[in-house]
Order: C-alpha cells, then structure tokens, then sequence
C-alpha cells in the first residue's frame, strides 16, 4: 500500500525537534498502514461470509422416497404463506422417509443459540469420559449440569462458553474438533471452525448450521451419549422464549437469534415435536429473516409457521425413543 504523507521542512530545527517530527511521521505511516489493512480484511471477511451463506442458500432437496411427495408441497405452501404474510424470509426443514425434507429460501445460516444443544450433549458426554470406569467427580458433574440447565433453558450466553471451555480444556480448537466430531457421530457433517475471525465467525455460535442438517442430527441425538440431561432442559425453556415450536405440548427445543453479517435480524429454532403414543418424536428446524429487522416480526413469524406446519407434519417421518 503506498502512503503519502506531507511533512514540514525541518531545515533550522533542533535535532530533538527532527527527531520527534520522524518518529511521528513513522507512527502515522504505520497507523495508516493498520487502518487500511483492517479495512481491507474486513471488507474480505465481509465478502467471504456473503459467499458462504448465499452459496447454497436454498439446499437441492431431492425427494428420496415416493412418500415425500406429499410433505413437500405442504410445505412450500406453508413457506411461500408465511414469506407472503410477514414479509420475511423463510426456511423449513424436517424429516421425511427419505431423509431431510427442505422448504424455502433458507437454509444455510448462523446456528446462534441452537448450537447450544450439542454443545451441551458432548459436555455432559466428556464428563461421563473423564471418569472412566468410576462415577464422575459430583463437583464436576453438578457445575456442568448447572451450565447445562442455563445455557438451553435461559440461553445463558457465559454458562455456554463455560461448557465450551470444560469440553476443549481450554482451547477453542479441541472443543471445535471435539464438537465437529460429536456432530458426525450423529450423521451431521457440519464443521465447526477452529478459529474464530472476526466478520466471519466471531465464536461457536457463528458457525453456520443448515436447518437440514440439524433435523438430521435432531434424528438420532436421543439416543446419542450425553443427551438426556440436555433434552430434559428442552423441555423446560424459558417462558419468555416459548413462540414457535415451544407452542406445541411436550416440544423439547431451543432457539437461537440474532445479526447477521449484513445486520439482518436471524430468529430460528430446532426440536423435536411429539408424534403421537410411544413417544415418537418429529424433528422440526425452522429459520426466519424478517425484512423489517423486528424480533416481533420474527417471533410472529415462527407462531405462524407451526401453526400452518402442524397439520403437515402428519406425512413426516418420526423417530421413536431411543430403547
């Protein structure tokens, strides 16, 4: 980068003064050298994000089973209403005979809150681990079933990143390995950074998780290995956050929200809806943008969806308990 910077004459003057004028003239050089490349990584990671998330923006979800063919209308329909009614941007997804059934334009987004739950599972996992063959250290145990009891309940923030620290020992690239290891372990393919950049992805709740995905890992995480405390805290959410899926009786869930890279306001859910007897359960992903920016807008939007998702929920694909 070429910097010009003008500089008064210093002939007459002091050696200190000559002295003093240089080392400023260095300092503004190196000041503007800084500045510029801030703005140049910034607006790189602005645009490396934009790519990433508009890259595959809508999935191409193709129907493997013939007894899909009746869910997915119902909801496009559904998806298409909702975009139509609060003038948002919408993305469904849940599971059908053939896997992952998407509707909408969104599916590949931040995880904010949600990514919470699995954190949480392989926390509690680690614990069980660290014992080996003995019962787990109760002081251990009992902080991580606290930070657990926060961190999906109330969507605690610093009891997350205290269940972060404790499955990475304190190092941000064994809890990403460790979490994108759990993830697979349940059929998720999603790759959680190993270090965080600003613009891109600023913690664990930056990294993008596709609602696709997350039905899929909601598909068999009751019966993955640190589960059950964390889906008993699902069901125990917060009042204030009880819109969307929280809505239906017995819905174990969490959500997550908040600004894009481009400000856009993010409000989206992932959870499991009851099935009928037996304790069968539907896994359910939905993501809304509303274009007016307004968390109000955004939770309306979620009401609406799972109220008009409902009744075609009755062609998903349930999972049953784990044995």
């Amino acid at each position: 980068m070429r910097v010009d910077l003008e500089a008064p004459p210093t002939s007459g003057m002091p050696a200190r003064q000559k002295l003093l004028l240089t080392l400023l003239s260095f300092v503004l050089v190196v000041i503007t050298i800084a500045v510029g490349y801030e703005a140049v990584a910034s607006t790189d990671a602005f645009n490396r994000r934009q790519e990433i998330e508009q890259a595959d923006t809508k999935p191409s979800t193709q129907l493997h089973n013939p007894q899909d063919a009746q869910l997915q209308p119902a909801m496009e329909q559904v998806a298409l209403t909702i975009a139509q009614d609060f003038d948002a941007q919408v993305g469904i997804a849940t599971l059908g005979v053939g896997g992952p059934v998407h509707a909408g334009e969104l599916d590949n987004r931040a995880a904010w809150s949600t990514l919470k739950v699995p954190i949480a599972a392989a926390a509690w996992e680690k614990v069980q681990q660290d014992s080996g063959a003995d019962q787990p250290d109760p002081a251990v145990a009992a902080e991580v079933q606290q930070n657990i009891n926060a961190a999906i309940e109330n969507s605690d923030n610093d009891a997350a990143l205290e269940l972060w620290y404790f499955l990475g020992d304190d190092s941000d690239q064994l809890a990403a390995e460790r979490l994108s290891a759990y993830l697979t372990r349940g059929g998720d393919s999603t790759q959680v950074p190993e270090e965080f950049q600003t613009g891109v992805f600023e913690g664990f709740g930056d990294t993008l998780w596709r609602a696709t995905d997350q039905v899929r890992f909601l598909s068999n995480f009751q019966c993955e290995p640190g589960a059950q405390p964390v889906l008993e805290a699902m069901g125990r959410i917060n009042p204030e956050h009880m819109v969307g899926l929280g809505t239906v009786p017995g819905a174990l869930f969490k959500g997550g929200w908040g600004l894009g890279y481009d400000d856009q306001y993010v409000y989206r859910q992932m959870g499991l809806v009851p099935a009928g007897p037996g304790g069968a359960m539907i896994p359910v992903a939905i993501i809304i943008i509303p274009n007016d920016g307004s968390q109000d807008t955004a939770m309306s939007a979620i009401d609406a969806t799972m109220r008009q998702l409902t009744p075609a929920l009755s062609e998903a694909a349930p999972v049953r308990p784990c044995p």
